[in-house]
């Protein structure tokens, strides 16, 4: 017996998934084993999200369900319930992607999810991100405390956005571009975030930006600093790896320039070009 559905869906304030929304619209259709979802509109998090779901059930012990995100703006804090208590990032989130798993019961769903996706969090504010705190002492930072910025321990570093492409597989994220730009400081990472453990295993390039390097000159980190011409660009490298709430973070030597490594400093602005040309014994250090 073969049954074929069409059909609208409306519903209003309804949870998904630790979610709260406040109305979702879609098309529904049942065809040849095939359950769709599409033109999917719902809001929530003081946005919308689009996109459509496909779950295919001809091989019931072998599931496939796939999700594409097309627009989703809506508050970064709302999205990622970790966050909620703490509130280490505010902003406006837009994510696109595709992302499928095949499972043959539920537990299995989220650990075989595969797929890709685009991030950008806009006009917000890190706070109480340990990370952050750790490479800013490192850097010296405390004298920026002569400067009209705001405190970045205490009060938190405004964004203007954060950018990155991931890939995930085997719950392991892997980008090659996070990028944050922010009026104090420019970081950019490659590596990895791992769900399952909470872990992250990231190299970080940090550039402090000229109207903040003019007035510091030169700052020291762990014995080493690149700076561009006339000192007027200041910038960083660290290896940061552990957990999420108590990573470690150490400052890289200039010896280790590798692949990765250059990948983070080439995507950071303004960067000279013979700085990433130059062997590390030509580069300006102290």
């Amino acid at each position: 017996l073969q049954t074929n559905l069409d059909m609208d869906f409306s519903v209003d304030r309804f949870k998904l998934m630790g979610w709260d929304f406040s109305h979702g619209t879609c098309q529904f259709t049942f065809r040849n084993g095939v359950m769709r979802w599409d033109a999917i509109t719902i809001c929530g998090g003081g946005g919308t999200l689009d996109g459509s779901v496909e779950y295919n059930l001809l091989n019931f012990s072998d599931r496939i369900l796939t999700i594409t995100l097309s627009r989703s703006e809506v508050d970064v804090t709302w999205a990622i319930p970790g966050m909620q208590k703490t509130k280490t990032l505010t902003g406006t989130l837009n994510i696109t992607g595709i992302i499928s798993s095949r499972f043959s019961s539920i537990k299995q769903l989220g650990n075989n999810m595969r797929g890709t996706f685009e991030t950008m969090v806009t006009k917000g504010v890190i706070r109480k991100f340990t990370v952050l705190s750790k490479i800013l002492s490192m850097i010296n930072i405390v004298q920026l405390a002569h400067l009209n910025v705001p405190d970045l321990f205490d009060k938190g570093m405004p964004y203007d956005e954060i950018t990155a492409s991931f890939s995930l597989a085997n719950g392991i994220m892997k980008t090659e571009n996070l990028m944050v730009r922010s009026p104090a400081m420019n970081l950019s990472a490659v590596g990895d975030i791992d769900l399952r453990t909470d872990a992250v295993d990231l190299i970080v390039g940090t550039q402090v930006l000229t109207a903040i390097s003019n007035v510091i000159g030169t700052i020291p980190f762990a014995g080493e600093l690149i700076t561009g011409k006339d000192k007027t660009l200041t910038v960083g490298y660290f290896h940061v790896k552990g957990p999420y709430n108590n990573a470690s973070v150490k400052p890289m030597p200039l010896k280790s320039l590798s692949g990765p490594v250059l990948k983070v400093l080439k995507s950071l602005r303004d960067i000279p070009r013979d700085l990433l040309t130059s062997k590390p014994d030509n580069a300006t250090t102290q």
